[in-house]
């Protein structure tokens, strides 16, 4: 998708320079028909739109609402937030989900498992789909029944890959070979399969034919949906940075876009015409994502797991630390005890595709513009050099900037919605020692540490010493001007 919508930028940016450069020429001549030319490029540009409009269409404007803005609110959105419960959880009914897969499941069914952990995104997917992909060809999986299947080597390869399923092509079965073939290989191992692709459940359309062509594409198997919750307070800075991390990728020039701030977005996915309710059917404030997923789901398939990877925080009864994927070798994964103790035992090296944030990108884009850098400097060099002096000279931190956050009363708002949401899904988690009080806890280390603000880079750039720093460097400032004329009058 980021491919496809780099291939359009340029397109546009050949389309608009000849006819600027056509324009240029007509006007010297002093003739205002349109040339042919420039009539083949109005043409060729509309129908450039026309297949853009197209495309996003069927990746975001999906049928999967799932209730309107006047079920949920009996009127559209207020201008203002409102802290007290403003949604009729009536159309919501509570269950609490099981956490952990039962082992006599493997007795009770002849069929090999296919657990399908179906998302949802920034929840840990990438480290778990890293580890189970090394335990595979350790052949550690393999020792426990166990195969684990990726039709890619990386996500955005697997979204391409299985590019077909999503939209209206969907309905149609053979759209679905990619992952019938991949699904394949795992069924000729004889094994139980696991299968891991974080936006699997956020792309499913809510029409009879593509779950028909899932419980299809899956026959043989006892499909374990999984499905993986992360506080909300802690999801959503994450997910803000999904969307708009292509903007840390610029270079040479003028970005692609520049990010809204996190207050801005905050604001933004209240309204019904937002990204948010593109991916998730329904407004910010109604229900977790997780939730959303768990639904839909359960409509189809009778085995559904939730996965909360805040257990895996918790040390073990024997005083072990605990990890991710040890979490969920041993909650998860059925009669997988050896699994479950290699991986308690060696635990992780590293966490994969860990969030971070823009504000270093954010503060190098304003240098940028200001002329405090040289032009030739990729996002990336001015991004580290700022990093470096801040973390390691300076000993601050990348929330160490003038900063814009949310209100007072929009945390308040994000505190009760993230702690209700966590009730609703895992009453008995919510109640332990585990739940509010650290739940609480942690939102109040977010708040110190800024995770719902963005840098303010104007002001952040008025700073002398910055800027010194950033106009005196060797590797990316650019040359003082006149300094040997000024110093010698």
């Amino acid at each position: 998708m980021m491919r496809l919508r780099w291939k359009q930028a340029n397109k546009f940016n050949e389309i608009f320079s000849s006819y600027r450069e056509d324009d240029d020429r007509t006007k010297k001549s002093g003739d205002t028909t349109l040339s042919l030319k420039q009539r083949v490029w109005g043409i060729r540009l509309l129908v450039y739109v026309v297949v853009l409009m197209t495309a996003m269409a069927t990746v975001i404007g999906y049928s999967r609402v799932i209730l309107t803005d006047e079920d949920l609110m009996g009127n559209s959105f207020p201008n203002k937030y409102i802290i007290h419960d403003d949604i009729n959880y009536d159309l919501f009914p509570l269950r609490e989900w099981p956490t952990n897969l039962n082992s006599k499941i493997l007795d009770d069914d002849p069929r090999p498992l296919l657990i399908m952990n179906v998302g949802i995104p920034k929840t840990g997917s990438t480290t778990l789909q890293h580890y189970l992909e090394i335990d595979e060809k350790s052949g550690l999986l393999g020792r426990s029944n166990y195969t684990y299947f990726a039709c890619a080597k990386d996500g955005l390869a697997e979204q391409e890959s299985l590019g077909s399923i999503w939209g209206s092509a969907g309905k149609r079965f053979i759209s679905w070979k990619p992952f019938v073939d991949c699904l394949e290989k795992a069924r000729a191992s004889g094994k139980n399969a696991i299968y891991s692709y974080e936006i699997f459940g956020k792309l499913m359309h809510d029409d009879a034919e593509h779950w028909e062509n899932l419980k299809r594409a899956t026959e043989g198997f006892r499909v374990v949906i999984v499905v993986t919750y992360r506080r909300f307070f802690e999801w959503l800075p994450s997910y803000f940075f999904q969307i708009f991390r292509l903007f840390d990728r610029w270079s040479f020039g003028t970005p692609v876009f520049i990010p809204m701030t996190f207050p801005k977005f905050f604001e933004y996915c209240r309204h019904a015409g937002s990204i948010y309710k593109a991916d998730w059917g329904t407004v910010m404030g109604t229900i977790h994502p997780t939730e959303i997923t768990l639904n839909l789901f359960s409509k189809h398939f009778d085995d559904l797991i939730l996965f909360n990877i805040h257990e895996a925080s918790i040390e073990t009864a024997d005083g072990r630390k605990n990890n991710l994927v040890a979490e969920f070798y041993c909650n998860i994964l059925p009669n997988a005890k050896d699994l479950c103790e290699y991986r308690l035992n060696v635990g992780l090296d590293e966490n994969q595709n860990v969030g971070s944030s823009f504000n270093y990108a954010l503060f190098a884009h304003a240098a940028f513009n200001q002329g405090l850098v040289n032009r030739g400097n990729r996002n990336s060099r001015i991004v580290k050099l700022v990093r470096s002096h801040q973390e390691n000279e300076l000993g601050k931190q990348s929330y160490d900037f003038p900063m814009r956050c949310i209100t007072r009363k929009e945390m308040d708002w994000f505190l009760y919605k993230s702690l209700l949401y966590e009730k609703r899904l895992m009453p008995t988690w919510y109640a332990s020692s585990h739940g509010e009080t650290e739940h609480r806890a942690k939102f109040l280390e977010a708040t110190e540490k800024k995770k719902f603000c963005t840098i303010d880079a104007s002001k952040a750039i008025e700073d002398s010493d910055w800027q010194k720093f950033l106009y005196y460097n060797s590797e990316i400032g650019v040359e003082p001007k006149n300094e040997s004329s000024e110093g010698g009058q």
